[in-house]
């Protein structure tokens, strides 16, 4: 063979075996050196409100992120005095999520308008979006629930406890006077304490206590109180004397974080509370197998004829939070998450029947109606005034 060819053919050789050589020694140092993976952009959306919703839960954070959203909660609390009350500022914030659907009112009312302050660019209350709701029942604890159906204060219908309207009045009443549950013939010691979230600092907590004062007027639950009963110190006074005997219960500023506890304990001075029926399924969820055994029977609902139907808000205060509470409230993944976790939301109107048995699924309760804005506010204020030691402690 030519030695010209023979040249060639070495060096085609060469080059081959430098290349293999160089290909394997890069795959070796890839192997050794993994390259940083280059991360996914997304859309970054701050709120105040909806922790639980949009952060503590995977399957939703996940699917936010499918959708391109990265979501930060700045507070879960305080939606109306971000950062803090005496230096509000929204600058940073694109959507709020309430406890209840009357907020968007009470803030138009308590700014003057629907522009919010800002030092950065400008926010202003756009809409409101309903992405979810869920009863309020009462939620007690096993023994003294047993108690009340013994003594006839509540029933069972299934599985399922109930309390009549004219009942439900009888323990609001006797929350506010102070009342043994022995003189309600309940085998259970100490005094009536309802619990719930300070309506000061949580809308869930002024949808629960509006609910309560509509038992103040002695005509069963049932009717909505009105702006100006809340200007009568016979109102004011029920809800104070409500609020003096639910004020220890831990959490009370986070709607979330205060039924979250209740459910934690195995007993608590306040033992019978007013929280969303979507709490419950949220804290179930969260329990290990173990857990749910142990805590089976420990809490249990007693749903009231006429109660409160409470409806969750998106408020986007400028286009990045318009957009994602338009895709929060028209995904039909989202909607079967929400769904999943205990929320109605959307088409998924079913009860968080697989938590427990006793859960209504039958929906047998008339809804009052919210409390109207003015009402909400008309609560707030007079808690505040109450914490300032003006109604005396």
């Amino acid at each position: 063979m030519d030695r010209k060819v023979w040249y060639v053919a070495i060096i085609i050789l060469a080059v081959f075996a430098l290349s293999g050589g160089l290909y394997l020694a890069r795959r070796a140092n890839e192997k050794a050196h993994p390259p940083t993976p280059t991360p996914t952009p997304c859309i970054q959306v701050n709120g105040v409100g909806g922790m639980g919703f949009f952060v503590e839960n995977p399957k939703m954070v996940e699917r936010l992120a499918e959708l391109g959203y990265c979501v930060n909660i700045l507070s879960n609390s305080g939606y109306d005095t971000w950062p803090n009350p005496d230096a509000i500022d929204y600058k940073d914030v694109n959507f709020l999520q309430p406890g209840a659907f009357s907020a968007e009112q009470e803030m138009i009312t308590k700014f003057e308008g629907v522009v919010l302050p800002s030092t950065g660019d400008p926010k202003k209350i756009m809409t409101t979006v309903v992405f979810a709701r869920t009863p309020y029942p009462f939620f007690g604890k096993r023994e003294l629930v047993e108690a009340m159906v013994d003594a006839g204060l509540a029933y069972m219908d299934g599985p399922v406890y109930r309390i009549t309207a004219a009942n439900t009045q009888v323990l609001f009443d006797a929350d506010v006077n102070n009342a043994l549950w022995e003189t309600l013939g309940v085998d259970y010691p100490g005094p009536v304490k309802i619990g719930f979230p300070n309506p000061a600092r949580s809308s869930g907590g002024r949808i629960t206590t509006g609910y309560a004062l509509t038992c103040a007027d002695g005509d069963g639950c049932q009717y909505a109180v009105t702006p100006e009963q809340m200007e009568d110190p016979f109102f004011q006074n029920y809800l104070v004397q409500l609020i003096r005997n639910a004020a220890q219960v831990p959490g009370r500023d986070d709607s979330l974080a205060f039924c979250l506890n209740f459910f934690d304990q195995d007993s608590n001075p306040t033992p019978l509370i007013v929280a969303g029926e979507s709490c419950y399924a949220q804290w179930w969820n969260k329990l290990t197998e173990n857990q749910k055994t142990r805590n089976a029977d420990a809490n249990v609902a007693i749903y009231p004829e006429i109660l409160v139907v409470n409806q969750f808000p998106l408020i986007p205060l400028d286009a990045i939070g318009k957009q994602f509470a338009d895709t929060v409230a028209n995904d039909d993944v989202i909607r079967q998450i929400l769904s999943e976790s205990g929320l109605q939301a959307g088409s998924y109107n079913n009860p968080p029947v697989d938590v427990a048995p006793w859960i209504d699924a039958d929906a047998k309760y008339q809804v009052v109606s919210d409390p109207l804005p003015q009402v909400m506010s008309k609560i707030k204020q007079i808690i505040r005034d109450y914490d300032e030691g003006k109604f005396g402690q």
